[in-house]
């Protein structure tokens, strides 16, 4: 914990208040979260800002085709797709496959909480080649959370 900058730059695009009111609980030095509730207001953020990872409710208006945006747009940031139903008729499963296949590094099902869904965003950031050594620590503190909400 103590370092001074974030490790973790994550955008979450969701107008789900429950969600944004757990990601804005989470106070960690390593982590910044910042919040988008739509589509417009998300590709405003990532146009002005480089972000190490992107959760993305699929099920906001626009969000299939923000997926494939962000993907080219963010320089490599992995996007996650979470969504908490199907869609048009779609089970969950499918949608958030289609989410995969629009360019979704991770495609998972809601009811998230916020930890959780960072977790998962440090697992994919660690993956590509910008990750940091300072990610392992946090991963460690993150289990340690989720250990501890247990």
């Amino acid at each position: 914990m103590g370092h001074l900058a974030p490790i973790l730059d994550l955008l979450l695009i969701d107008d789900d208040d429950l969600l944004i009111a757990d990601a804005n609980s989470v106070s960690h030095t390593s982590i910044r979260i910042v919040v988008a509730r739509d589509v417009a207001s998300a590709r405003r953020l990532a146009t002005d800002r480089q972000f190490d990872a992107i959760a993305l409710n699929v099920g906001l208006a626009g969000g299939f085709d923000l997926i494939e945006t962000l993907v080219g747009d963010s320089l490599g940031a992995p996007v996650i797709a979470i969504a908490a139903h199907g869609l048009s008729g779609r089970t969950l499963e499918n949608t958030l496959t289609i989410a995969e296949l629009r360019g979704a590094a991770l495609a998972l099902p809601k009811p998230i909480d916020a930890i959780e869904l960072v977790a998962s965003a440090v697992a994919q950031v660690a993956r590509s080649a910008k990750a940091a050594a300072g990610l392992s620590v946090l991963k460690r503190e993150l289990e340690a959370m989720l250990g501890a909400a247990a």
